[in-house]
Formats: structure tokens, C-alpha cells, sequence
């Protein structure tokens, strides 16, 4: 399942998933001082190695356009890889924009027009009852998710502002520190089946 959907676990919970973990460079394994969480610099250190920012970077040029972190991020939903998202994928992508979800940045929604910001007709232009990935798009810009993760204005993303902007989203609690529960969320967001795997 690729969703960015938050959860919240107790710590017996988190301990028991990250045992069940897989070997590899899984996020648990990111807490360079074994303090239990990850902070910023130790997310974004190992976050920049996974090659999310690479993949999503097409044409190689060392930054993310706004064109290209929306296909990124609407190619992750895209499961099927059919190039139109199905109900199931709507759905996942819903969860993340709705309170809570990955998207969804201190109770506000980018400007959006509240009432219709899941309104599924208000992303399928055309009406074909599918979202594509140039709807998306537009959708996406209209958010302004790059606006804000832009720190250096520039119009673009670079790594360490892609790397910040993801840590911090998943910094639910603002705390500079990604911990219980919320590792899990990355742990299981840079799973196989996650969000962030290619």
C-alpha cells in the first residue's frame, strides 16, 4: 500500500515493527546516536542516500521543478503505473491530504479552498473520472508544497531542501526530532511497498 497516511502507536508497537524490520538500511537504523529518534541531520544525511531525489530529478540537473516533484509524488501514488489514478489510488492519495495525512501542513491547507481540496471533480478536469498526472499537477501547484519547501527561493528544490521538507512533514509533532510514533510512519513510508521506494 502506498500511502503516506500518519498513525498513531504506542512504543511497544513501534519496537515490535522495527524488530520485524528487514535488515537493510531501513530509517530505524538512520539514528546515528541511538537516542531513540531521528534528528533532522540524521534524516536528511541518510533520506538524501535512498535516491527518491535522483529518481524524481529527470532531468538530472540537481534540483526539483515544481513539474518534476509533482510526478514524483503522483507517480508514487499511481500503484498500477497506468498513468491514471483508479479509486484505490485516489483514495490513498485523499488520506494523505486530509487532517493528519502527510500533506497537510499545521492545519492549513496551502489556500486551498477547504470544501474542495479532496473533491476528487475538482481534480479531474475533465471529468473522465480519473486523475491524471497533468490534473495533478495543476492541483498539486495550486497547494504550493514547493513554495514552502523552497527556502532559497529559487523556483526549484534542491536535495537538502527536498530532505528538509520531508523531514519536517513527518516532524508531526515540531519538535526537531522524529520519534515514537512517528518513525514508524517512516519506517513503513520507505518500506518496499512505501511511498518513497522506487
Amino acid at each position: 500500500m502506498r500511502t503516506l497516511k500518519h498513525m498513531h502507536l504506542t512504543t511497544t508497537a513501534v519496537l515490535a515493527a522495527l524488530l520485524a524490520a528487514p535488515a537493510t538500511a531501513a530509517p530505524s537504523d538512520w539514528d546515528a546516536n541511538a537516542d531513540g529518534g531521528l534528528s533532522q541531520t540524521e534524516f536528511t544525511d541518510q533520506f538524501s542516500q535512498t535516491g527518491v531525489f535522483e529518481d524524481w530529478d529527470t532531468d538530472a540537473d540537481g534540483t526539483l521543478t515544481e513539474g518534476e516533484f509533482s510526478a514524483g509524488a503522483y507517480q508514487s501514488y499511481d500503484a498500477d503505473r497506468d498513468g491514471a489514478w483508479n479509486d484505490a489510488e485516489w483514495d490513498m492519495a485523499e488520506t494523505d491530504w486530509s487532517n493528519d495525512g502527510f500533506w497537510y501542513s499545521d492545519g492549513y491547507r496551502y489556500g486551498y479552498d477547504t470544501n474542495n481540496v479532496y473533491d476528487r471533480g475538482a481534480w479531474d478536469q475533465d471529468g473522465d473520472g480519473t486523475v491524471l498526472m497533468n490534473e495533478f499537477a495543476d492541483g498539486f501547484a495550486q497547494a504550493g508544497v514547493v513554495d514552502e519547501w523552497d527556502t532559497d527561493g529559487d523556483a526549484a528544490l534542491s536535495s537538502e531542501e527536498f530532505a528538509t521538507g520531508v523531514f519536517n512533514r513527518y516532524d508531526g509533532n515540531r519538535d526537531g526530532m522524529i520519534d515514537d510514533p512517528e518513525l514508524l510512519n517512516v519506517d513503513n513510508d520507505m518500506g518496499e511497498e512505501g511511498f518513497w521506494s522506487s
